[in-house]
């Protein structure tokens, strides 16, 4: 996808500059309308992503698709960006001391990478969420979304107008009532 491709390298020469003047390319958030490629580009320097990957390369991918234990676990590791910043340690420490024995350790590998590099190596507020404000106009569209799926026309009008008129009887029916 040219977008795609384009982003990334955009994302790249950010950080290039960013390198040549000594310092991390850290944006505080970056906003977006729909820009596909933009999208694609940041997710890949993103949190979930960066998870999905360690469960990958931990050889996890399979266990994850078909533990019913595993995977909760990994999702609720996932949810913690969702948390309110000063909730995201208390709340890391009390799911990894409420896992029985055998999850802890076929998790083992995975919270010690969280532990050190989410909680220790990146600042907390770089992929925490949970006040992060509604900057475009997403939310009345997902809503719009599904307002039109759940209707049974193109138009609600349609359906309203629908409902006022008198269902076709069947011609069996028809039949049997002469």
């Amino acid at each position: 996808m040219i977008l795609f491709d384009s982003s990334i390298i955009f994302m790249d020469e950010l950080k290039s500059i960013a390198a040549l003047k000594n310092e991390l390319f850290q944006p505080e958030r970056v906003v977006n309308d729909f820009e596909i490629g933009l999208i694609l580009a940041v997710a890949a320097e993103l949190f979930i992503k960066c998870l999905n990957r360690r469960i990958q390369s931990l050889g996890l991918s399979t266990t994850y698709a078909e533990d019913d234990e595993i995977r909760p676990c990994c999702r609720k590791l996932m949810a913690l960006c969702l948390l309110p910043l000063q909730e995201v340690e208390n709340q890391f420490y009390n799911l990894r001391a409420s896992l029985d024995s055998r999850l802890k350790q076929e998790l083992r590998q995975l919270f010690l990478y969280f532990q050190n590099h989410w909680m220790i190596d990146v600042p907390l507020q770089m992929w925490n969420f949970h006040d992060t404000p509604h900057r475009t106009n997403n939310i009345c569209e997902a809503f719009h979304g599904r307002l039109n799926r759940q209707c049974r026309f193109q138009h609600l009008y349609s359906q309203i107008n629908a409902g006022t008129q008198q269902l076709p009887k069947a011609k069996a029916a028809d039949t049997m009532q002469k």
